[in-house]
């Protein structure tokens, strides 16, 4: 199966009528058909093993998740209360955070069909080849940073829409063709 324009629709539909009924743990609900998504993204066939593989990345990257979303929203409050020094031990914090996301929910992908969809040999490889790529790596941790400050959402969705921008970005010939087939 190949990704589709209605795939990112129905995403984006469904994550907009999530931040609308404030559903709790409803960025949770998004961050898991990202990932499901990304395995499209990606160009992943779809079987019950890669879907439970990406469904593994999810569970094991929720601590992370929420981690992350604390530390950013008080790196967002000691900006606004202008702490400068609490700001910057929390920027730091958020750098590494996206640093370890990035090789768990992002990287991975690249390397989950060459280690037949298991989760610890999945994640070993892409620790192993971060130096080899390391270019792509550092590009896509920027990139996930950058995008995590997007305005006017809450921090959860500001996070999980990171996540997927990122996915997005860095496989520019899979959004070409889900343009073209509708």
């Amino acid at each position: 199966m190949q990704l589709k324009l209605r795939h990112l629709i129905l995403f984006v539909i469904s994550c907009t009528l999530l931040i609308y009924a404030n559903t709790p743990g409803g960025a949770l609900l998004a961050l898991a058909a990202a990932m499901q998504l990304a395995l499209l993204i990606h160009n992943i066939e779809l079987s019950r093993k890669s879907q439970l593989a990406a469904f593994k990345l999810f569970l094991v990257s929720i601590p992370l998740f929420l981690f992350w979303g604390g530390i950013h929203a008080f790196m967002m409050i000691y900006f606004i209360e202008k702490q400068f020094f609490l700001f910057l031990m929390a920027f730091s914090v958020t750098l590494i955070l996206c640093f370890l996301l990035c090789l768990q929910i992002i990287f991975s992908y690249n390397f989950l069909s060459s280690s037949n969809f298991e989760l610890i040999p999945t994640l070993q490889n892409a620790f192993n080849n971060i130096k080899k790529r390391n270019n792509g790596f550092m590009k896509s941790v920027l990139l996930l940073f950058t995008l995590s400050f997007i305005p006017w959402l809450d921090t959860d969705w500001k996070l999980v829409f990171a996540v997927m921008g990122t996915h997005l970005y860095l496989n520019p010939e899979q959004v070409k063709k889900a343009f073209l087939n509708f």
